[in-house]
């Protein structure tokens, strides 16, 4: 019996550690204002992976046959390079366009222009029409499930979900309208404590290396994405990832960073030592809501006054001179 214990344990062991690092999982949610929404997919693996086999689905407001609407279904095309990305982003790019149609902010097109020159993104025409196909899946709100599938022997397959499909949040008076989201307080879908997948980016943890193939029975977005404000866009194109954060194309990786001390008591500034040419840092808390931001004068040496933090983990955002960025997280104690 015990020899049969120690089997299965390894054999499970053996499964899991083969699930890592193995397959595309989502690596950033971006549902910002009006159009600006995007949806990065990152690849762990020491290969180029051809996109014809996998597609996007939007479980819309709770539905749990979405996968059966032509129009909710994402076909994508291309390939993620290994330890790369691809984004895909709403095509909306009409200067005269209103209303519904507005063209995206001037960062984030100028973001999506350049990867999509780059073969790492695409654009997606949002049709509001039930009978057009992908019409209406990257158009996503902060109560959609999301998936990627993938083909396996004639069959589509969930490889990773976001949110909890079946399920769709209310908002904080426990209404359908105006949307609710996912929040940071259990039981996570009935609109208590703050929205997390509406109105901020989301950022899986560096700690990920696989999707979520299985249906959660509730979501707690923070166990697998940190959290940041509306419309932040910079990350989009990079992806750090224990599976292996060196083969990531960023100016960022070529650059050192280091916090001292880490963690701090609370009565110790912390240090930010970096190679690079640091023009800005930002402090978040891990809802996403601003702490802290001041320019940077110089490069070596940027000082992060603490003593007005609260308790808790918080995310260093550093710019760069040359447009990269980096994000380290410390703990105040």
């Amino acid at each position: 019996m015990k020899k049969l214990l120690l089997a299965s344990t390894a054999l499970l062991f053996a499964l899991s550690s083969f699930a890592q690092c193995s397959d595309l999982f989502i690596s950033e949610y971006v549902e910002g204002t009006y159009n600006n929404k995007a949806l990065e997919i990152y690849n762990p693996t020491n290969t180029d992976i051809d996109l014809t086999n996998y597609r996007l689905v939007r479980w819309r407001d709770g539905g749990n046959a979405s996968d059966a609407d032509i129009s909710l279904i994402q076909t994508i095309s291309g390939t993620i390079q290994a330890h790369g990305t691809f984004t895909c982003f709403l095509d909306r790019r009409n200067a005269s366009a209103t209303g519904a149609d507005t063209i995206l902010f001037s960062e984030l097109l100028t973001i999506a222009n350049n990867l999509v020159s780059q073969n790492k993104a695409g654009f997606y025409q949002p049709v509001y029409d039930a009978a057009v196909a992908g019409g209406r899946m990257i158009s996503f709100n902060g109560d959609d499930a999301l998936s990627i599938q993938k083909n396996v022997g004639g069959n589509w397959l969930n490889i990773d979900i976001f949110g909890e499909i079946g399920v769709q949040p209310t908002n904080g008076s426990g209404n359908f309208s105006p949307n609710g989201a996912w929040t940071d307080t259990a039981p996570y879908d009935n609109g208590i404590g703050a929205y997390l997948t509406k109105d901020k980016t989301l950022i899986r943890k560096h700690g990920v290396t696989s999707g979520l193939p299985n249906n959660p029975t509730e979501f707690n977005a923070l166990q697998q994405y940190d959290s940041l404000p509306e419309n932040t866009f910079s990350n989009l194109g990079m992806h750090t990832c224990d599976c292996a954060t060196s083969g990531i194309v960023n100016a960022s990786d070529s650059k050192e960073v280091r916090l001292f001390p880490n963690p701090t008591s609370g009565a110790k500034d912390v240090v930010v030592y970096t190679t690079g040419q640091a023009t800005e840092v930002t402090v978040y808390n891990m809802l996403g809501q601003f702490s802290y931001q001041a320019k940077v004068a110089s490069n070596n040496n940027v000082r992060i006054p603490v003593s007005g933090l609260s308790k808790g983990m918080y995310i260093l955002h550093l710019q760069y001179s040359d447009g990269s960025t980096s994000l380290k997280k410390f703990s105040v104690n």
